[in-house]
């Protein structure tokens, strides 16, 4: 009689009966490949999670087998509303996978940006032409950025910004000129509509190349006048292109060395440089042979082609020609859209609420619309006004977070030691918006700034008062904006003079935000509606 036999379910069973079934060597190579590399990503991102000396800070479990997700909302340019919602779900301190943290705690960032002075990510390094000639921006050494630092200070101090003040105030007013003979042709005293994220690009970058590079860019003359000179008109268009390769290589890396960058930006501000160059070095040649040499331009760049002449030949710092053209180009990155974009969004944020507009329109005189633009040292005191810029900044930091790295020492950050050559990143917009900081942080509240002395004669007793620790719109410590001084003067004069001529209403209903390296506008455009004060009250 046949034994009834049970078939063997376990897997040593089934490899004793069917040891074909389980040979790797009989299925094909590359299927054996894909088995190997799960259960090799599967421990890497278990190991990760688990295992990592940053794996008791929170973060999103999944990250850590791939960083898809966050690369998506990266190149999107919509990280900062990733990273405000990881903020909201994990508090103050979070992860990205195992080497990137993120922090907006005050004292936390003060810590990383003012007391240890951490450097800066590669990431910055991409973005200049060459790391080894890299300006103040985006060097990652911390003594070569102390270097430049000290060298350019002088540059930035007040009595020097002060030198600067008629480029700011000829550029201003070339804007405003414009505008005037807008409402001349439309008869007076009729509302027109401006594209202000477009002008006020135009004007910094005007701006930016009077005391920079020694010429107007033009771009204000162009909005209007089809036979101006054109010759910088992509100047924009070049420096976007210039950074996008930047972003590009560094995701690209170790590949980078062998991809072709974008250099376009640069044949049309070398020649300025190089011109300043020669003319600085013809003037001092006369000037040692004892003829009359003339007066030299008071501008940055005159600054740093003087500071690089100056400089002996066995000196161990160097200022070259190169270093100089790099840092030029390093002004237009660092301060080219980041004040324009800051003055829309105070004014969107004033044009949503008009009871804190016109507020502001109590506080400033009208002027006709041929009345010279005030320079920042004539300007009146307006602390509301201050107080609405800061509260805009608030708002809309130029950037969301600023990205730094642990070097070869750990760190210890809220109580967690986070390993060497580990990304931390300062969360500036989470800072900005958190509560516990700032009562009611999505509220356009300008009061929260104004004195005690002001509140008086302004009201808003009932604002919070404004945590100034917990206000960084331009960083903090050693490598915060070195321009910001001067950023500020532009601010206060362009809001000043608009609102002193026009009344401003809004047209852009809605628009999208997008972080690549600045804050800015998903599409460049922020139309307003403008009459005329003068013609409004007569």
């Amino acid at each position: 009689m046949a034994t009834l036999r049970m078939p063997n379910t376990t897997f040593f069973g089934q490899l004793a009966v069917e040891p074909q079934k389980y040979a790797l060597l009989d299925r094909p190579i590359w299927l054996n490949l894909v088995y190997a590399f799960l259960l090799y990503s599967a421990f890497v991102g278990y190991k990760s999670a688990f295992l990592h000396k940053t794996s008791r800070i929170p973060g999103p479990l999944h990250l850590h087998w791939t960083m898809l997700p966050a690369l998506y909302y990266y190149v999107r340019g919509t990280q900062w509303g990733y990273v405000d919602k990881l903020h909201e779900k994990y508090g103050t301190l979070f992860r990205l996978g195992s080497r990137q943290i993120y922090v907006s705690d005050k004292h936390a960032i003060r810590q990383l940006l003012a007391k240890e002075n951490l450097p800066k990510v590669n990431w910055y390094a991409s973005l200049s032409r060459d790391p080894k000639t890299a300006g103040m921006f985006t060097t990652t050494n911390k003594e070569y950025h102390r270097s430049r630092r000290r060298l350019m200070s002088p540059a930035f101090a007040v009595e020097f910004t002060k030198q600067l003040e008629p480029f700011l105030v000829d550029a201003t007013s070339k804007l405003f000129e414009g505008y005037s003979k807008r409402v001349q042709r439309a008869g007076g005293a009729q509302t027109l509509r401006f594209n202000l994220y477009e002008d006020l690009a135009c004007l910094a970058m005007d701006i930016l190349g009077e005391t920079a590079f020694g010429v107007s860019f033009n771009l204000v003359a162009c909005l209007d006048d089809k036979e101006a000179d054109r010759k910088f008109i992509d100047i924009n268009k070049l420096l976007a292109r210039y950074l996008h390769d930047g972003g590009i290589r560094f995701f690209c890396r170790p590949f980078d060395k062998y991809m072709k960058r974008d250099l376009d930006v640069y044949k049309l501000t070398n020649p300025l440089v190089d011109a300043r160059f020669s003319e600085t070095e013809a003037r001092r040649a006369v000037a040692l042979a004892g003829g009359e040499a003339g007066e030299s331009r008071k501008d940055i760049l005159q600054f740093l082609v003087d500071a690089s002449l100056d400089m002996q030949k066995g000196q161990k710092e160097k200022l070259t020609l190169t270093h100089v053209r790099d840092q030029c180009v390093e002004l237009l990155i660092a301060g080219g859209e980041t004040t324009s974009n800051t003055i829309t969004y105070i004014l969107k944020s004033l044009l949503e609420n008009p009871g804190k507009l016109d507020k502001l329109y109590e506080t400033i005189e009208p002027e006709p619309l041929d009345y010279p633009v005030p320079g920042f040292t004539s300007l009146p005191d307006t602390p509301y006004l201050d107080a609405c810029i800061q509260e805009g900044m608030r708002m809309y930091p130029v950037t969301s977070e600023l990205g730094r790295r642990t070097g070869k020492e750990p760190t210890t950050i809220l109580g967690h030691v986070i390993p060497p050559r580990t990304a931390v990143s300062a969360s500036l917009r989470a800072l900005h918006y958190s509560p516990q900081y700032w009562p009611e942080p999505h509220r356009y509240w300008p009061e929260r700034f104004l004195s005690a002395a002001d509140r008086e004669t302004l009201g808003g007793h009932d604002a919070p008062d404004a945590d100034m620790e917990a206000f960084m719109p331009f960083g903090c410590g050693p490598r915060n904006c070195i321009g910001s001084k001067f950023a500020w003067h532009e601010m206060r004069m362009v809001l000043h003079t608009l609102l002193a001529r026009y009344k401003v209403q809004a047209v852009e209903k809605q628009v999208e935000f997008r972080q690549f390296v600045t804050f800015q506008l998903a599409k460049p455009k922020f139309e307003i509606a403008v009459t005329p004060r003068m013609a409004v009250q007569a």
